[in-house]
């Protein structure tokens, strides 16, 4: 009896690498750790690269695998914390004797916003000044929108932003008086903070008085006084001489 023996050889293609997909976007806070994941299918395996085209060699993907605040597995990139300098592109490049593919990741990196006006309460009197600056802290930030008693401020001559965070008002007037806010806003989110300007108190001074007037007996006689103040002189005074003819 003869026997026939079938063997069989696998046979693999050489490929270059392949990659699903080349580019993605990511966004992240900072102090949360990344983990991203380079996939290529390709024939012999492929070696792995994870590099960045940053100017400040403290931001280069070298000095963060220095250091240890990133290291790689199998073509997978782990960041330990995100920091405001992770902020940008990341390459992944895929090689092997076949050829070579690049995975692109843009990494957006956040922190919350937040806002402080100061001083959160100040009283000035009439034809005085007063500032208010806004401290901001997050990234990115945007947008720093100044508001007054709920409406948008309105600047000119006396009201002043010195910058986007620092407002001037100079000979103030009893319409300046209220609520300031300040918006701060990027694309993912907003905050705000609030500081009320208040006027000091000012001695009332007479507006109008009536003069020394003759008059006959029997009719009326209607005095007018008015004066300022702050606050507003609820009563005022008759201080004068009326003669009878």
């Amino acid at each position: 009896m003869a026997e026939n023996t079938c063997i069989m050889a696998e046979m693999r293609e050489l490929v270059p690498p392949i990659m699903n997909e080349k580019t993605t976007k990511l966004m992240i806070r900072a102090g949360d750790p990344l983990v991203v994941a380079c996939v290529a299918y390709a024939n012999p395996k492929p070696t792995y690269r994870w590099h960045t085209k940053r100017s400040s060699n403290e931001e280069s993907m070298q000095h963060m695998l220095a250091t240890g605040r990133a290291k790689t597995k199998d073509g997978t990139l782990i960041i330990s914390a995100v920091i405001k300098a992770d902020n940008g592109a990341f390459f992944c490049t895929v090689t092997n004797s076949e050829g070579t593919e690049t995975f692109k990741v843009d990494l957006s990196v956040t922190s919350a916003l937040s806002a402080s006006i100061q001083p959160a309460v100040q009283t000035v009197s009439l034809g005085h000044t007063a500032d208010l600056v806004c401290s901001v802290s997050g990234f990115p930030t945007q947008n720093i929108i100044w508001m007054k008693d709920g409406g948008t401020l309105r600047t000119g001559s006396r009201v002043r932003l010195l910058s986007n965070e620092h407002i001037h008002i100079s000979s103030i007037v009893k319409e300046d008086k209220g609520m300031y806010q300040c918006i701060l806003k990027n694309d993912f989110e907003s905050t705000q903070s609030s500081a009320e300007l208040r006027l000091g108190e000012v001695a009332p001074q007479l507006l109008y008085k009536f003069i020394e007037q003759t008059m006959q007996p029997g009719p009326s006689v209607s005095l007018k006084c008015s004066a300022s103040g702050n606050p507003t002189p609820k009563n005022c005074v008759v201080c004068g001489w009326v003669s009878f003819a």
